[in-house]
């Protein structure tokens, strides 16, 4: 109950001071294969949206290998590209 306040007493406050917000989406996508014991696979995607998908300020994707080491620890190598507009 006191998350809905907080969200409604925000929205209110933007509007009270004549302030205009405009709505927008962060979506990733992350994806991991195990293909033995100590060897993995990643990769992810990232795009942040403004105007409901119709402005793309951000967005990034990287992949890479795991190789676990020790129970406790791991080296991973990966590379990703990340723009900024």
């Amino acid at each position: 109950m006191h998350r809905y306040f907080a969200l409604i007493f925000s929205f209110a406050h933007l509007l009270a001071e004549g302030q205009s917000f405009e709505l927008g989406s962060w979506n990733i996508v992350n994806a991991k294969y195990n293909a033995k014991e100590i060897w993995s696979l990643f990769g992810e995607a990232k795009l942040r949206s403004l105007k409901t998908y119709d402005q793309f300020p951000y967005y990034e994707y990287k992949g890479g290998i795991n190789f676990r080491t020790h129970k406790n620890s791991t080296l991973t190598a990966a590379a990703g590209s990340y723009q900024t507009y």
